[in-house]
Formats: C-alpha cells, sequence, structure tokens
C-alpha cells in the first residue's frame, strides 16, 4: 500500500509542480476566457474575445469549445475560485493552475481505476505507474491543459462497473463521459452489449447524458444555436477550414493546402470529415450481426457454444478496435486522442495478455514524439508566463526552412503513425477469441449462487440442502448469494422439502417447472436467474464433501474459467459397485493427467463452477450438459480446472440394467456433442488412440488405486462399459432418460456400501 501511495504523491506532485507555468496558448486561452463568460452570466458558445487581466496568448476572437456544457461549467467555477482568491494572488497564474486541477486530479484517478482490473499486484503497480509517469499522459493533462483524462476516467469507471454488474451506474458513468467530450460515445454499442441488464444501461446512459446537456440551458438561459454549432465542429470539424490535420495521415491534405492554397475544394475536406462516422456504422453493424448469431441454437446444424455474456477482454479487444478506426478515419487528430486508445492496450496487455508491447509502445512514443514536433520543441507551452514564447513559436513555425521542415517531418511522422495503427487493428481484429486470462474480473468478494436441478428427489434434497447451508464454509473471499433449486415436475414431496428448507434458511428458493423438459431446461433457468460471479451446478443425488465447495470456487482465478470436483461412489463390494468406482477413478486420473497438460475440456457433471455469463445458454435437446459446458468455456480460451480436493459422493448404480442405463447415456452425449459443435471432450478412451503409453499409465494408476482384487474385476467393468457403447447406438430418447432408481437413495456422509 505504501508504494502505490507513494508513486501517486509522486506523480500528483510532477503534475502540480508542471501546471504552476505551462499552458497551452489555445486550448488553455479558450478555456480562460470560456470561465470568464459563465462566471458572468454570459454563454460560452459565441465568439471569444480577449479578456484584460485573464488573456495570455495574442490571439483576437477565438471560436468557443467544441464540448457540451459541463466542461465549460468547470471553467466557470474555476474562474469563481479564482476570483475569490484573487486577493491573494492577482495573477492569472493561478487562474490557469485551477483550470488544470479537474484533468490532472482525473489522470490521477486514472491510474488508480487502471490499476483495478488485474489482479496481479505486480502487474497492477505496472499500470499504475506507466499512467501515472508515462511523458504524454503528464504532458497532455498538466502542460498542455487538456483534460480527456476526465472522459477516459468515466469511462474505465462504467467498464468497472459493468464488471461488477451495476449497469445503471456503467450507464450514468459512460453518460457523463460522453457529454465531457463526444468520443467516449463510440464505445456506447460495446459496452451496451457487455451490460447484463441492457434496458438499464441504455436508459442510464441516455437520461444522464440528456439532462447534463439541457439542465444548463434551461438553468442559465443560454441560446441553443451557438451550442448546436460547436458540436457540428467537434464531431465532423466544419468549422474550420480545412478539415484535416494533426496525428493522421489526412495532414497530407493540409500540407498540400498550405502550398498550393484551393488545391482540395472545401466541400471535398468537410465531405471526409464523415468518413469515421460512417466507418463506425460498418464496424458496429459487424459487430451487432456477431453478437446476434451468438446465442446457441436449438435447430439443426452445429450449436455455438460461445453464447455468453462479453468478458473484459472482449470489451478491451473491441474497444481498442474502435478507438483505432477512430484515430485512422477521423481527418483531424490531435494527440490527446490517443490516451483513449492507449487506456485499453495499457490494461488489456497486462489482463488478457495478447496485445504487443512492441506495438504499444510505438504508439505513444510516435505520439511524444510528433507533439514535441507539433508544438515547436514544447516552447509554446511557456505561453503563460513569456510572451517571448508565443511570438518565437509563430516566428519558427513560419520561417523557412524550418516551416516547411516542420511540416514534412509531421506529415511522415503522422503515416508512420498511421501504419502502426493498422498493426493494432489487424492485431486485435484477428483475435475473435482470444485467451481471456483475466476476463470477468472478480470483486473483492466473489458472490456465490449455488444451482440444483431436481425431479423426484425427496430422498436426498433434503441432506443436500443442509449440506450446502451447514457443511460449506466459503471463507472470507466468498459470499454465498442464494441457493436456486429448479424442480422439474417433481411427484413426490421434493417440492415440499425445498419449501420447509427455505422457510429456514432464506437463501434457498424453489423455481417449479410445471413438467420435465430435461436437465438443459432446467439449467438455462439457473444461467438465467442466478446473481452470483460464480455459479456452482450441483446434482440433486450427490452430496459434497464439508468444505469441498471452497476448494471449488477457488479455483477458478486467472485464466480458469471453470473447474470440477471429484465424484466417489459410495458403492463398494459388490460387482456393479466396482465397476462404478472403476470408471469414477479412471475418470479422476484421466483428468489429473489432462489437467496439468493444460488440455482439459470435460467437466465432471456431479460439481461444477463456472463463471457467470460464460455461458448464456444450453441448447435444450444436449444430454451431456456437462460436456456441452467445458467445450463452450474452453472454445472462448479459457482453462478447465479439475480439483481432486472437491470431493462430491455419489451413489452409483446398483444393478445392471441401471449401470448400461446411465452408462448408455453419457456415452450418446459425447457422441452427440461431436455432432453439434464439431469438437469432443477428450475421454480416457480417445486418449488411448492417440497417446497410448499415457492412457496405460492412467489405467495402471486407476487398478493400482482399487486394490488387488481390481485384476480380476476390471474385465468386467470393460465388458459393461463396452455394451454400454453398443446399446447408445441405438437411437433412443436420451433427453428424458428413464430415472436410475438405484443411484436416488440418500447419501450418508462417507458412507460405504
Amino acid at each position: 500500500m505504501k508504494r502505490p501511495l507513494l508513486m501517486i504523491l509522486i506523480g500528483l506532485a510532477v503534475r502540480e509542480l508542471l501546471a504552476t507555468f505551462t499552458g497551452h496558448p489555445w486550448d488553455l486561452e479558450v478555456f480562460a476566457r470560456v470561465g470568464y463568460y459563465v462566471a458572468n452570466g454570459s454563454s460560452p458558445y459565441v465568439l471569444l474575445q480577449p479578456i484584460e487581466g485573464i488573456t495570455f496568448s495574442l490571439y483576437g476572437n477565438m471560436t468557443s469549445v467544441g464540448y457540451p456544457p459541463i466542461w465549460p461549467l468547470f471553467c466557470g467555477l474555476a474562474y469563481l475560485a479564482y476570483n475569490s482568491l484573487s486577493t491573494l494572488d492577482p495573477s492569472p497564474l493561478l487562474y490557469y493552475f485551477l483550470l488544470k486541477q479537474p484533468a490532472i486530479v482525473g489522470d490521477i484517478l486514472c491510474g488508480v481505476i487502471s490499476s483495478k482490473f488485474s489482479d496481479d499486484p505486480k502487474k497492477s503497480a505496472q499500470i499504475l505507474g506507466f499512467w501515472l509517469f508515462n511523458p504524454l499522459v503528464i504532458i497532455i493533462s498538466s502542460v498542455w491543459g487538456m483534460f480527456d483524462s476526465l472522459p477516459i476516467l468515466l469511462t474505465l469507471v462504467a467498464l468497472l462497473m459493468i464488471l461488477r454488474k451495476k449497469d445503471d451506474l456503467a450507464g450514468i458513468s459512460l453518460g457523463f463521459a460522453s457529454i465531457l467530450k463526444v468520443i467516449p460515445g463510440i464505445f456506447t454499442p460495446i459496452f451496451y452489449l457487455a451490460s447484463r441488464v441492457r434496458h438499464q444501461f441504455f436508459i442510464a446512459f441516455s437520461i444522464s447524458a440528456a439532462l447534463s446537456i439541457v439542465l444548463p440551458f434551461f438553468l442559465f438561459g443560454w441560446p441553443i444555436n451557438g451550442f448546436v454549432s460547436a458540436m457540428g465542429s467537434q464531431a465532423v470539424n466544419i468549422r474550420d477550414y480545412p478539415a484535416t490535420g494533426g496525428l493522421t495521415a489526412f495532414s497530407v491534405f493540409e500540407a498540400v493546402n498550405s502550398v498550393l492554397p484551393g488545391a482540395f475544394s472545401e466541400a471535398f475536406l468537410s465531405a471526409i470529415s464523415y468518413l469515421w462516422i460512417f466507418a463506425f456504422a460498418a464496424f458496429y453493424v459487424v459487430v451487432f450481426i456477431r453478437h446476434l448469431r451468438r446465442p446457441s441454437g436449438s435447430g439443426g446444424g452445429k450449436a455455438d457454444p460461445d453464447g455468453g455474456r462479453y468478458g473484459l477482454a472482449k470489451v478491451l479487444r473491441l474497444s481498442i478496435l474502435a478507438a483505432t478506426i477512430f484515430l485512422l478515419t477521423r481527418p483531424w487528430v490531435s494527440e490527446s486522442y490517443v490516451l483513449y486508445l492507449l487506456a485499453f492496450m495499457l490494461i488489456e496487455i497486462n489482463t488478457a495478455g495478447q496485445g504487443d508491447r512492441g506495438i504499444f509502445r510505438k504508439v505513444w512514443l510516435l505520439a511524444i514524439l510528433f507533439l514535441v514536433i507539433n508544438n515547436t520543441f514544447m516552447i509554446r507551452f511557456l505561453s503563460p508566463v513569456s510572451e517571448t514564447a508565443f511570438y518565437l513559436d509563430v516566428a519558427i513555425n513560419n520561417s523557412q526552412p524550418f516551416g516547411a521542415f516542420r511540416t514534412a517531418l509531421k506529415v511522415a511522422l503522422s503515416f508512420i503513425f498511421f501504419f502502426v495503427l493498422i498493426g493494432v487493428f489487424r492485431s486485435y481484429a484477428s483475435k475473435a477469441a482470444p485467451p481471456q486470462s483475466a476476463l470477468h474480473k472478480q470483486p473483492s468478494k466473489a458472490d456465490i449462487t449455488y444451482g440444483i436441478c431436481a425431479y423426484n428427489e425427496e430422498k436426498n434434497i433434503g441432506h443436500l440442502l443442509d449440506n450446502l447451508v451447514n457443511s460449506q464454509p466459503l471463507g472470507d473471499n466468498f459470499h454465498l448469494m442464494e441457493i436456486l433449486v429448479v424442480s422439474s415436475g417433481s411427484t413426490d414431496s421434493t417440492d415440499a422439502i425445498v419449501r420447509g428448507k427455505s422457510s429456514v434458511a432464506p437463501k434457498i428458493r424453489l423455481i417449479t417447472e410445471p413438467r420435465r423438459t430435461g436437465k438443459s431446461s432446467a439449467q438455462n433457468i439457473i444461467l438465467r436467474e442466478a446473481k452470483g460471479d460464480i455459479i456452482v451446478m450441483i446434482s440433486a443425488d450427490a452430496l459434497p464433501a464439508p468444505g469441498s465447495i471452497k476448494e471449488l470456487i477457488s479455483a477458478i482465478s486467472g485464466n480458469v474459467g471453470a473447474s470440477s470436483g471429484r465424484a466417489v461412489p459410495i458403492n463398494k463390494g459388490k460387482l456393479v459397485g466396482f465397476a462404478s468406482q472403476f470408471i469414477w477413478q479412471l475418470h479422476h486420473e484421466t483428468n489429473i493427467f489432462l489437467t496439468k497438460a493444460g488440455s482439459l475440456s470435460h467437466l465432471g457433471g456431479d460439481m461444477i463452477a463456472i463463471r457467470a455469463g460464460l455461458v448464456k445458454k444450453i441448447p435444450p435437446e444436449i444430454v451431456n450438459d456437462d460436456a456441452f459446458l467445458g467445450i463452450s468455456i474452453k472454445r472462448q480460451g479459457y482453462l478447465l480446472k479439475n480439483v481432486p480436493q472437491a470431493t462430491v459422493w455419489i451413489r452409483g448404480p446398483a444393478t445392471v440394467t441401471d449401470f448400461l442405463d446411465q452408462r448408455r447415456r453419457i456415452l450418446y452425449g459425447h457422441r452427440q456433442i461431436k455432432n453439434l459443435t464439431g469438437s469432443s471432450s477428450t475421454t480416457f478412451w480417445s486418449l488411448a488412440l492417440l497417446h497410448p503409453a499415457s492412457a496405460l499409465s492412467i489405467f495402471v494408476n486407476t487398478c493400482r488405486s482399487l486394490g488387488a482384487m481390481s485384476i480380476v474385476k476390471v474385465p468386467i467393468a470393460i465388458s459393461l462399459e463396452l455394451t454400454s457403447y453398443l446399446l447408445s447406438l441405438k437411437g433412443d430418447n436420451y433427453l428424458l432418460w428413464k430415472r436410475i432408481g438405484t443411484t436416488k437413495d440418500a447419501i450418508g456422509r462417507g458412507s460405504a456400501q
């Protein structure tokens, strides 16, 4: 804690020191005049005349700000503060210093908020350090006096609120960001798609933005016409001719026009000012089309398993693409606009980790180099304290050969920057489903939802609920939010038992389906209704060992998207009971091997934990929901983890008929997943074909763990498995499978039969 605080204090001190004597001779001068106008009751959206005692640059009448009213109101407050303090220090430098304070504070907070996106303390410190001490960031806020740090800050806060499922606060924050400067508005469709309750986000965004614009005009009686003209200029830059320049390849038009006036008509230059708007229209058409194709289908063809909500990595990737498109297609680009791209790239590189640090470095180094050349080696920023600096800036830029050399160098740097941006776009556009090492960042105390699908489970459901309430301490980092029980057409006393338990434990919530429609349908209800950050799915006929769930959910960190426990059948002694023991021990040993290899693609269905939002819907015809979930989450770039310490007791089939019925359904489900998704889970049997040596080692370990007599019983167990496979080839309806009665008795803690 001491080191980040020290970094913040040093970063703040550097900014405040530079803020005392520097400023951009146009932008800061405009802000100073706007503040005076607003404080004295005038509209800021007029031609701004020089103000005696305030003006430091020697421009005559100046066009006003191209921003909505919030920033002019900030400027007015700064002037009122200066006016009240002027008896202590009448120097206008105090006023300029006060004008920079919102940008400086926003700058510091940008670094702090950005660092919150990483769980790794080292990477968090790297994010904070970059933002606090990067010269481009410092110059723009404390030397230039430009306030882009404020809308960037609010945009990052909006993203953080989306990750914490506070969509209304996210909408408000992005709404305010967009009326400080219009640039954050380009991220609105992305944040809208990423929000969980989209109408809340949209309403909050719309109301906050609309009120922030309308209220000042209503309260202060400002005319609207000047504002409309100013905003038109901000959107398409048609107020100043030519409508090109800055850190963009389009600056070549400005250079040619300075040598050959009229080479490009005003109509042409104004027309290309709309290019970025059409570019974004095309970009978001593609984004929305791809989004509409994401939900899993229930008809023919291959189901799309990537039906989950957007995670942090995807939002960052799309936001980086949006910022890059803006910089590539807007014919006028200020150096401060680069900060929007840097903010998202900085977080992405240190969380999802897919960005190219070399390209990232080129972006900010080129922006600094251009800033220095464009602003006459920083001489221009000394204008507040030196009239000589102002005249020297003008003289150097208009003298030859330096003026021509400066223009040529700016154009060259702009073209280099343009091609670097092309590299950024290609890099992130090609990562349609990047590995997501820190998607869905968990809050400091993650909320947990337990989900149970039940059909006539009266013998065990009460024991299970008691276990979840009383025998599963979650520790300080997790909080049990709810226990959802979906009872699908139960005809026994299951519903009554759950209602009785919920009267004692209010977190238990019963959801009933009038008829049994399949486990996937019931699980979709849980996926839709769950409010937790992590969802733990538990079979209604199972019983977790004490403390197992904490082990299970603790495994979900970094790039792990889901985890599954170790199912242990309590049947022992009899032949069919041994077959269950053998199959599940083989499954366990295989999962250990695949987890170590980083290639686990299957979840054990009796107790699994998944990050909320990764899978929005399971196709209702799916039989093996656990296999589908595993493949879906794996395809999104996450790892799956087997957690041997998370034991869950189950009761295996007790008769040959029940064993065959259960296993044939499971084996059918694996083939169904292959047909629907084009992918298959890696099992022991598929591993035996691809890596026979590894499979042999797993088989030996399994037999050793089951004792010496296993050598006699294993051939019988394998024969039963082979019979199950042959039976699974029959075209039966496995969706509403036959209830396996011998697996439904109550499970006593640690009991064995």
